[in-house]
């Protein structure tokens, strides 16, 4: 999407490193959630972002703490609430307490860990019963200011997760129209899987006599994809991924069939795929 970066570059530079949990930040000012977490990994980040943010948590009259990380001490973990909360560097500790509000279905179905967001072995699980889906459950845009939930939904119809991505809409479109559109508009998508580094493409466009087209796509990475491939198995993916973003960039237009991904500009095939037999491919739609 040709304005994706434009537009999230204006979010970087106003609301700095917190433009990534920008919704979560709007769900605990406004009471939908306990608390949210983040880590600085660097302590040159650290002090080159924090200032910001505890100048934006004491305009919202928000509770600001923070620790260096069990695991790095370099890191830092940040927890930001709507009371004094004491900041525990426990994943476990932090999950058992729920206190960043993820649905109980959710958290029971996938041992959600605070500060990672793995897909494992269960993409197949969320996408493989349906071809579209509702756009507040889009779960590609975590990482960006533009997502409406931060947890690992235990379905891609889970009501509880929709309840609560509902909740936040609504909340963002009273206090944040802009915002608002954004988050709409970007999650309003066609999305290719294609089960390669937890990446998934993006676009905006229109399906035509069998085929996606469109003026533009921004690849995206998922939840950490913790499923083991060999060292070769590795480069050929990063390999083959490399590959098909220039062959879409060539084209305008792509189908799905047979296993096979056949890019088109305007009539004139640019590149066809064949799926290799490890790799989950699927088209997907979110309105």
């Amino acid at each position: 999407m040709k304005n994706f970066d434009k537009i999230y570059d204006q979010y970087y530079k106003k609301f700095g490193i917190t433009a990534d949990i920008l919704p979560e930040f709007l769900a605990v000012k406004f009471g939908l959630k306990k608390a949210l977490s983040f880590t600085i990994a660097s302590r040159k980040e650290f002090d080159k972002h924090y200032p910001l943010i505890k100048n934006i948590c004491a305009k919202s009259k928000l509770w600001i703490d923070y620790v260096a990380s069990k695991k790095n001490r370099h890191d830092f973990n940040i927890l930001i609430s709507k009371r004094k909360l004491n900041i525990i560097n426990d994943d476990k500790d932090q999950n058992e307490s729920n206190r960043f509000s993820y649905p109980s279905c959710c958290i029971k179905s996938f041992n959600i860990r605070t500060h990672s967001y793995y897909f494992t072995n269960n993409i197949k699980k969320l996408l493989i019963d349906q071809d579209t889906f509702d756009f507040r459950l889009n779960p590609f845009l975590i990482n960006s200011p533009f997502h409406l939930y931060s947890h690992l939904p235990c379905s891609l119809h889970c009501e509880e997760t929709l309840t609560y991505a509902t909740k936040l809409l609504n909340i963002t479109k009273r206090y944040n129209k802009t915002l608002y559109s954004h988050i709409v508009y970007f999650n309003k998508t066609f999305g290719l899987y294609l089960d390669i580094c937890g990446m998934c493409l993006l676009f905006k466009g229109k399906l035509a006599d069998g085929q996606i087209n469109y003026k533009d796509f921004y690849p995206r990475k998922l939840y950490e994809n913790r499923v083991r491939q060999s060292k070769r198995d590795s480069i050929e993916s990063s390999n083959l991924f490399r590959e098909i973003c220039q062959a879409l960039s060539e084209g305008n237009k792509f189908t799905l069939r047979d296993n096979k991904l056949i890019i088109k500009k305007n009539r004139k095939i640019v590149q066809i795929f064949e799926k290799p037999g490890r790799l989950y491919w699927k088209i997907i739609k979110f309105i």
